[in-house]
């Protein structure tokens, strides 16, 4: 279809669901589009837009499964949310250069888009822009960027590397979730949000800098990390979320500041190469199945602090073999605490604090193996 030169605007859904158009020429007076103006035009496989349009609406290409080539103007400002959902057999957009804004899942589940070229205008982004994009390999994040919004490459299983700019402040949640081909990333100093699940599942991912501004490592930050050996944290941080580097079957050893005050459950369950661990000197709690599955642990040292060790919280950490306590008043422990932990063989108390822990419930389980400093 081509369209008459006198055209200047689109009512939505205008065109929705045409299932044998496959060639559209949009004039250069059409400045706007309405929302859903071609979606679910299954057979439609070119777009030509000429100079003019400044704006594509939510949905307008949505659903589009066949559509591969599209031709933007340089006068285009902005695509909106969803625009080029689920357009299957797309696999190249190039946006003009003067382009300022990506709405929310603008690309979503396009499976076949692999290269999009951007210029450095390009500040404004929606959350989830390229989510479920498997065979996108590289994007150029403008300078200026502050935020890389929730979801931004989710399950960009194909993207092996990106420059974030020096103006990033935050790393939203879920956004480079399952980019499994990711193996190096530098973090720009000036970051001070990581969201939770932000790395999870990066598996070829092996070694990160956390930057100093960053207070909070939330939950399943790192998850599923299998291949992260190196993990440097800088600066003071105060918490750690729930399963934030669960299966980080690569991590062996991590320095934790000890302005950490909480860890929540699970945080470093199934480290299987972790051999060692500093628990930092303010952290009181010891949460339910902190450390389980970790097959490598061979020692842990308890500061005064620590006032509960929960349930299954060392469970499966079959090579540890010595276990120091510096608190006088025996933490509460829990029964499961120390399950299927066979080779304990020494558990070293302060000095006049016998008597209390071989009357201490839990610990009295162990009177055998208690010996003070």
């Amino acid at each position: 279809v081509t369209l008459p030169a006198n055209l200047t605007i689109f009512e939505g859904e205008v065109f929705r669901d045409c299932p044998s158009l496959e060639y559209i020429e949009i004039p250069g007076g059409v400045q706007e589009f309405g929302s859903f103006t071609f979606a679910d035009c299954i057979q439609l496989q070119t777009v030509i837009l000429h100079e003019g349009t400044r704006t594509i609406y939510s949905y307008t290409f949505a659903g589009c499964t066949s559509l591969k080539t599209i031709v933007l103007p340089d006068s285009l400002i902005t695509i909106d949310d969803n625009a080029f959902y689920d357009c299957d057999n797309l696999e190249q957009i190039d946006l003009p250069l003067g382009m300022t804004s990506l709405g929310a899942r603008a690309f979503y589940s396009c499976d076949l888009l692999t290269t999009v070229v951007s210029g450095d205008y390009l500040t404004t982004l929606g959350e989830a822009v390229f989510g479920a994009c498997p065979k996108l390999s590289s994007f150029n994040i403008a300078p200026g960027v502050s935020a890389i919004p929730r979801g931004f490459f989710a399950g960009c299983t194909s993207l092996n590397s990106i420059t974030l700019p020096a103006t990033l402040v935050v790393i939203g949640d879920y956004a480079f979730e399952s980019c499994s081909s990711l193996e190096v990333l530098t973090i720009p100093t000036n970051v001070c949000t990581i969201g939770q699940s932000a790395f999870s599942n990066c598996t070829s991912l092996e070694s990160l800098v956390i930057p100093a501004g960053v207070a909070t490592i939330e939950n399943a930050t790192f998850s599923g990390c299998i291949n992260l050996s190196n993990l440097e944290i800088i600066g003071t941080i105060t918490s750690i979320g729930v399963e934030a580097f669960y299966r980080c079957e690569s991590l062996f050893s991590l320095t934790i500041p000890d302005t950490v005050a909480s860890i929540g459950y699970g945080a470093f369950s199934y480290c299987i190469s972790l051999v060692t661990l500093d628990i930092p000197s303010n952290l009181q709690i010891i949460t339910d199945s902190m450390f389980i599955g970790c097959t490598q642990l061979s020692t842990i040292i308890f500061p005064d602090a620590v006032s509960l060790i929960g349930a299954s919280a060392f469970e499966g950490c079959t090579a540890l073999a010595e276990i120091t306590v510096l608190a006088t008043d025996p933490p509460i422990l829990e029964p499961s605490a120390f399950t299927y932990c066979e080779g304990i063989n020494s558990i070293l108390i302060p000095t006049g604090t016998m008597e209390t822990y071989m009357l201490a419930v839990g610990w009295s389980d162990y009177s055998t193996l208690l010996s003070e400093l």
